[in-house]
């Protein structure tokens, strides 16, 4: 009797330990990361750097986030396109499109250079309102400062 009490006992602990293992098991499984497409959203960023560059304008290039897709000014043109965020920090900027609007040569120097080093973008940094576009290497192809839009 006593060896079936046991048994019996030694049963239902070990299912209950099952039960533990397969319910900290799904506990451990990564929780979809939250994006921060809600941080990059919501904000127009204005460009203060390019490569390194301070960039002074009578009107500057701005990039803002809306959903998945980004827009802004690139100095002469609106510009518009797609992008991609993952929750490692990577950003991935699809093809853009602009208006063709006719500017002085350096300006369109400018406009030019922004929306090539755009296209480069793999990953972005976020930090006390400071946004920066990096490439692979993480080196920093844009620093811009945060104008909320949202009030």
């Amino acid at each position: 009797m006593i060896k079936t009490i046991l048994s019996s006992v030694v049963g239902q602990i070990t299912f209950a330990l099952i039960g533990l293992a397969v319910i900290s098991a799904y506990s451990l499984e990564p929780q979809a990361a939250v994006l921060p497409s809600k941080t990059l959203a919501g904000t127009q960023w204005q460009l203060q750097a390019l490569l390194g560059e301070s960039l002074q304008s009578e009107r500057p290039i701005t990039l803002e986030f809306d959903q998945l897709r980004l827009s802004g000014f690139a100095g002469c043109n609106r510009f518009s396109g797609n992008y991609t965020l993952g929750s490692d920090g990577s950003l991935g900027v699809g093809t853009t499109s602009a208006t063709k609007m006719a500017c002085n040569e350096q300006r369109n120097q400018v406009e030019q250079r922004f929306l090539q080093k755009l296209q480069a973008v793999h990953q972005f940094s976020l930090n006390n309102g400071q946004l920066q576009l990096l490439d692979a290497q993480r080196k920093v192809l844009m620093a811009f400062t945060s104008q909320n839009l949202t009030n």
